[in-house]
């Protein structure tokens, strides 16, 4: 959560809000002048990446996720303290399944009833959707069962063999609960236009394709899960602007028309003084390199993808791509993941003239996204360093 402020908060680094997932907001101004100290405000005001659609199943990236935990609930969730009830309240696992006792008290937008039978067909669907992160869910290769209990109000996932993440894989925001409005029309339910779909929260009030998108908390709402840590008031409006320049997001921040927004790195600066401002950096994506092993390629040599290891200096690269607000990781997962093992033991260290040696003459494709730092400057630092050891 944001601490309350009488001026518009920040968010920065590489994230979007997390303060939107938990459906509550800060005390800060809008219209731009500031309002009073602790002036509640109906309306936050934030910004987004374009999403790809509004079926929660079908989420590909961030804004995707973002929104489907704005208008979908979950049945259970994550927060400070770990894995907490959404609409379910209690559970049971096992290594190949999970029984979850459903709340009493949700409803979709339209006021139907969510029931166990409504989630075993949200899930059902979730299933058969070919959603790129069923395996993330459910395990990979595992035969997946959902089974509903009306009278007893549970619902049980059934696996064909263990998978220790099924309880944090059900947090996922693509996992969220669709009810049989949207299920009924998957194509209206995509475009945001299957009218009571939502189990959670928010509607979408309105969709600018590319500019803005508008949610209206419902006001028969009363499914919010026991947040550790959490105050505050709902707001009744969230505005999620698109505004991809890091830049001009500064400008509409410091100009108070956005109340929470996602800055990159560079942009940080601008607010270097200002006790009226906040900034939470918040970590999301990682960069890492992946050497093609095709038979055609360099890389079938591991004494070459040793010798990149050798010339790519991982501090140097957070400093490029992050300014500093980057974690240098042993991991291929978030250091604060169950189970996670520190193996930096294992890496290989710097060692550019050795690596000289094995690279000099070889030729090298790199392949990598723009956002690595202010014009790509994470893949211009990797093939900087390339040429230096001669390749």
């Amino acid at each position: 959560m944001m601490r309350k402020r009488s001026r518009p908060a920040l968010l920065a680094a590489i994230a979007s809000a997390s303060v939107l997932l938990a459906g509550c907001t800060t005390t800060s101004g809008n219209g731009g002048s500031g309002g009073g100290d602790g002036a509640a405000t109906d309306t936050i005001r934030t910004t987004i990446d374009i999403p790809s659609g509004f079926d929660p199943t079908q989420a590909l990236s961030l804004p995707d996720f973002v929104l489907g935990h704005v208008s979908y609930d979950t049945l259970v969730r994550r927060d400070e303290s770990g894995v907490i009830g959404g609409l379910a309240t209690e559970w049971e696992t096992t290594p190949n399944s999970a029984t979850f006792t459903l709340r009493d008290d949700a409803v979709c937008a339209d006021g139907t009833e969510i029931t166990p039978t409504i989630v075993k067909d949200s899930l059902d669907y979730y299933v058969g959707s070919s959603a790129s992160g069923t395996a993330t869910v459910f395990g990979p290769g595992n035969t997946i069962t959902v089974t509903a209990d009306d009278s007893a109000g549970t619902v049980t996932v059934d696996l064909s063999g263990p998978w220790p993440d099924l309880l944090n894989g059900l947090t996922i925001g693509s996992t969220g609960i669709i009810c049989p409005a949207g299920l009924a029309d998957p194509e209206a339910l995509a475009a945001g236009e299957a009218t009571g779909a939502e189990s959670g929260p928010y509607v979408l009030e309105s969709a600018e394709a590319g500019v803005r998108y508008t949610y209206t908390l419902r006001d028969d709402y009363a499914a919010w899960p026991e947040w550790s840590g959490i105050e505050g008031t709902p707001a009744k409006t969230i505005e999620f602007v698109v505004s991809p320049d890091s830049s001009a997001t500064a400008n509409l921040v410091l100009s108070g028309q956005l109340d929470i927004a996602k800055i990159q790195a560079e942009s940080m600066s601008r607010f270097d003084g200002m006790d009226d401002h906040e900034i939470t950096v918040n970590r999301f994506s990682d960069f890492y390199v992946i050497f093609n092993q095709r038979e055609s390629s360099p890389f079938t040599d591991p004494a070459l993808r040793k010798a990149v290891a050798q010339v790519l200096d991982r501090e140097a690269f957070e400093n490029i791509t992050s300014s500093g607000t980057g974690e240098i990781s042993g991991n291929m997962v978030a250091a604060d993941t169950q189970c996670a093992v520190d193996n930096t033991a294992n890496l290989i260290p710097l060692d550019p003239e050795a690596a000289a040696g094995v690279l000099d003459g070889v030729t090298i494709r790199i392949v990598g996204p723009q956002i690595m730092g202010p014009a790509g400057a994470g893949n211009e630092y990797a093939q900087e360093v390339l040429r230096a050891a001669g390749a």
